[in-house]
């Protein structure tokens, strides 16, 4: 038996609930903290021929940037305070938007995914621009110089949490389409191969007004004698 509903989704397919697109939405955010507090890439410049390390690099993926040198001497540091406050409201944001999709009702729950596709897109936008600057180092590193570069532990758990928060996305999608779309009632269905007892043309002549064909007028007879029929 399959269940037609007005929006063309089927409540025949296992629709995931709340609470797995919570958990999901969680790991997600989850996966992301460490890129606060840790560097998501480093670089490291050698000379090819001595093996001296000349210069090192560590970047966080909200814009602190730190330069050591010789024997990991400091060299720079640029803190960037107001990315790391976007970063960190940003990772604020999505908990609360997970504990509203958990815990409430309503049209509120369209605020889980507004927050979560924020976060999601700061992290695929750094993962993407992080993994790019890669390829370009290792392409610059034949003018004499070994330059060794790449992800760090945190900066591949924030590409994970990107990919996760996606799939966070999606599933809340469709439970609030699944949610929100109208559906026909258990009895609108008739057995296999029949029409819908809401689209049976009866049933729309009735909604219409008008009777069902065959239908006899429900008044009194009327008879009529042989003068009143000439």
């Amino acid at each position: 038996m399959r269940d037609r509903l007005l929006g063309g989704v089927s409540s025949a397919r296992p629709v995931p609930g709340r609470w797995q697109a919570g958990a999901v939405a969680l790991l997600g955010v989850a996966l992301s903290a460490p890129s606060v507090v840790a560097p998501t890439w480093v670089q490291a410049v050698a000379d090819r021929e001595r093996g001296d390390l000349l210069s090192g690099q560590s970047q966080w993926s909200w814009g602190r940037v730190e330069l050591t040198g010789l024997t990991g001497v400091e060299l720079g540091l640029v803190p960037n305070p107001v990315g790391l406050a976007v970063a960190v409201t940003l990772l604020v944001l999505a908990v609360v938007a997970v504990a509203v999709w958990v815990l409430s009702r309503g049209p509120r729950l369209v605020l889980a995914p507004i927050a979560l596709a924020l976060l999601a897109g700061r992290l695929l936008t750094t993962s993407a621009e992080r993994h790019g600057r890669a390829f370009r180092d290792v392409i610059a590193s034949e003018a004499g110089l070994t330059v060794t570069n790449g992800s760090t532990t945190a900066g591949w758990l924030e590409t994970a949490a990107a990919g996760v928060l996606v799939v966070a996305l999606a599933l809340m999608v469709v439970r609030l389409v699944a949610d929100f779309c109208p559906r026909l009632p258990a009895d609108a269905e008739g057995p296999e191969g029949e029409e819908p007892t809401g689209r049976h043309p009866d049933a729309v002549a009735a909604r219409a007004g008008l009777r069902p064909k065959g239908a006899r007028l429900s008044g009194p007879e009327v008879g009529l004698t042989d003068e009143e029929g000439r």
